[in-house]
């Protein structure tokens, strides 16, 4: 049955992981224990073939009567089909539809969904908080394997060869307060046109890799609109090696974005095809852009910013040992040897570091090394 999905109301949580014998939740075992929900009524899916979705469960999971908090905790979600061919629901959310309130998704993995508009895996109309989820192979006619209409926080996810139009890993609205976050996460081996992160709101970006992916536009992160509001911010983050055809930027693109901050990042490899590798290939920022400390190929004199170097930061683990885009397992580090190793200098300042809105956190200052994947490199 195409239309058979699991409904939960809101206030209640939707948990996997016990062998049946627990007395708490924290007797669960999910990586022993797999709850796995499957769309895949035939057992014929193949990413490569759309067609072979046809028959597939149109959302896994449903999110109804949304007027508490939920939880899904614990869970394998693969093979969901949101289709604009099936009428009666929405074309979005193969894995989770979640229209509106707040959503928590929590240790959960997805892999092979479809969607013909967007979040193959989730879509979230309201709140949406991420924790230590993996999604791979998710496909999108439009964009995001995960589409958040609301804010959203992404906190230590991968998303590994996700495919969409705008957002091909992340599709990000619009906000009239507040800023999606995204800390300690990697975005690895996507494809699609306008980026691998897309948003339309204020982002920051902590601690993360964007790393061996394509865009036809735009290969890493595409910021979009005009916006008020806070102040739109990479901090310690790793741009590297992504690539675009038809654009401008492969890297980061931020153009249209007068107020944004870039501080102890590496933006470095980002290539677009037929032109030099040089600045603009590797980000495209608007006029009040500041950046601090950070490592860019093709940075001169004539940019603005302070403690910036332009020196190659000899990055490492950013394929595996067969040459493919690196895996989940496979963490981009700085070699010993790093220009980058002790270089940035993060001091006590204005709200730049603030992530969630409540002012910045002491820092006692001193160096600091410009990071790949957000961990302080070991030097030999």
């Amino acid at each position: 049955d195409i239309g058979a999905t699991y409904r939960v109301r809101g206030g209640l949580a939707l948990i996997g992981g016990f062998a049946g014998g627990e007395t708490s939740e924290d007797g669960r075992d999910p990586a022993t224990h797999r709850v796995l929900l499957n769309g895949d009524i035939d057992r014929n899916d193949d990413p490569a073939v759309k067609a072979s979705y046809f028959e597939n469960t149109t959302h896994l999971v449903t999110v109804v009567d949304p007027t508490g908090d939920v939880l899904i905790d614990g869970l394998a979600l693969s093979g969901g089909r949101a289709e604009r061919t099936v009428t009666t629901t929405r074309a979005s959310g193969g894995g989770i539809l979640c229209e509106s309130g707040s959503l928590t998704v929590r240790n959960c993995s997805f892999e092979g969904s479809w969607s013909s508009y967007g979040g193959s895996a989730i879509y979230s109309g309201g709140p949406l908080r991420l924790e230590r989820c993996r999604f791979r192979d998710e496909n999108n006619a439009d964009g995001g394997a995960v589409d958040a209409v609301g804010p959203l926080e992404c906190v230590r996810c991968d998303f590994l060869a996700c495919r969409g139009w705008e957002g091909s890993a992340l599709r990000l609205g619009a906000l009239a307060n507040g800023f999606h976050r995204v800390v300690n996460c990697r975005f690895l081996g996507c494809q699609g046109i306008w980026g691998t992160v897309a948003t339309r709101g204020p982002i920051r970006m902590f601690n993360s890799v964007v790393s061996g992916n394509h865009g036809t536009i735009v290969g890493g992160i595409y910021m979009t609109g005009s916006y008020l509001g806070p102040q739109s911010r990479a901090l310690n983050c790793t741009i590297s090696n992504n690539t675009s055809t038809d654009g401008m930027t492969a890297g980061i693109d931020m153009r249209t974005i007068d107020d944004s901050y870039l501080s102890g990042c590496i933006v470095w490899g980002n290539a677009v095809a037929g032109r030099p590798r040089d600045l603009l290939a590797q980000m495209n920022f608007g006029s009040g852009m500041i950046a601090r400390n950070s490592c860019v190929e093709g940075w001169g004199t004539a940019a603005p910013g302070s403690g910036m170097i332009a020196v190659d930061p000899r990055l490492s683990h950013l394929t595996g040992a067969d040459g493919a885009t690196a895996t989940s397992g496979e963490v981009a580090t700085l070699e010993w040897n790093s220009p980058c190793i002790d270089a940035g200098h993060i001091a006590p300042g204005p709200d730049y570091f603030d992530l969630d809105g409540d002012g910045p956190p002491p820092c006692p200052g001193g160096d600091r090394g410009r990071r790949a994947d957000g961990v302080r490199p070991r030097s030999r």
